[in-house]
């Protein structure tokens, strides 16, 4: 009789080891596609980090903007040139409420994503104190 060994591996056991690996393929995709997906709450995280980084962007050029005032206010345009230093031209100011005849008011600022302004990070009221309204 002749002793035969054979090397290698099944059809049974490369069959198992594929419907395995199609399992944990399934399970790994549907994971990062889900309700609360890695790459949902990547998308979450990156939303906040840009309004709070929009909100400091916007504070700084508040605090240089009254320190560069002769008035002790916001005045719009000193207020416009610092913002356009820290936000690169991606806001609008798009009214000015004025409280009395002193030119004391709030300015409302939409702040975007680029300078194309397609994408809205947030809107911030700001009175001509230099706070933040909302």
């Amino acid at each position: 009789m002749r002793n035969r060994k054979e090397n290698g591996i099944t059809l049974i056991a490369l069959t198992v080891t594929i419907v395995v690996m199609l399992i944990i393929a399934g399970v790994s995709l549907s994971s990062l596609d889900g309700q609360d997906s890695s790459i949902g709450q990547a998308k979450d995280v990156k939303t906040a980090t840009e309004y709070k980084e929009a909100k400091d962007s916007v504070r700084i050029a508040i605090q240089e903007a009254l320190l560069a005032s002769d008035k002790g206010m916001l005045e719009r345009d000193i207020f416009e040139k610092y913002l356009d230093k820290h936000i690169n031209g991606a806001y609008e100011i798009t009214n000015f409420l004025a409280y009395d005849d002193s030119g004391r008011g709030q300015y409302t600022v939409v702040v975007y994503r680029d300078q194309e302004k397609k994408k809205k990070i947030d809107t911030f009221g700001i009175d001509t104190s230099g706070n933040f309204t909302n």
